[in-house]
């Protein structure tokens, strides 16, 4: 398995892993990808401040996760924030995830930044489980507002 920055001829294989997921589905109505998936995809490739890491094992996207970069002022260094984390149901419990994270706070710790944070769902608790035994800490309750 590799972990690599998305080519942009992977969107149809990214969204169609992120669009399995039911969690992710029941926030967008109608037909899975939207265009604005497709919009949000490509911006995210063309952006400094972001980056879209994909798992491949054998020629096919089998992970995700989405890296942006935060200014900070303060702390010792800026932040990273992982997001749309993904991993086909094939692919659990083999290493996938944790490649993808250990890549991202590579990303994170090249680029100077002095902490990486997510956030996950409360209804997610084995996601909970993964991220504290990669060292995560829960420290803090986040609050969303939906626009």
């Amino acid at each position: 398995m590799l972990v690599r920055p998305a080519r942009p001829d992977e969107e149809d294989a990214v969204l169609a892993l992120i669009g399995a997921d039911e969690i992710t589905r029941a926030r967008v109505p109608g037909p899975w990808p939207t265009d604005r998936q497709r919009a949000g995809f490509r911006r995210i490739l063309d952006a400094d401040d972001h980056q879209l890491l994909v798992a491949v094992r054998d020629g096919t996207v089998v992970g995700v996760v989405q890296v942006s970069f935060l200014p900070e002022f303060a702390r010792d260094g800026d932040r990273a924030q992982l997001e749309t984390m993904h991993v086909a149901e094939s692919e659990q419990r083999r290493g996938t995830g944790r490649a993808l994270v250990e890549h991202a706070v590579e990303l994170a710790r090249d680029r100077g930044c002095g902490l990486v944070q997510l956030t996950s769902g409360t209804f997610r608790p084995d996601a909970h489980r993964f991220y504290a035994a990669l060292g995560f800490d829960g420290s803090h309750v986040g609050f969303k507002r939906a626009l």
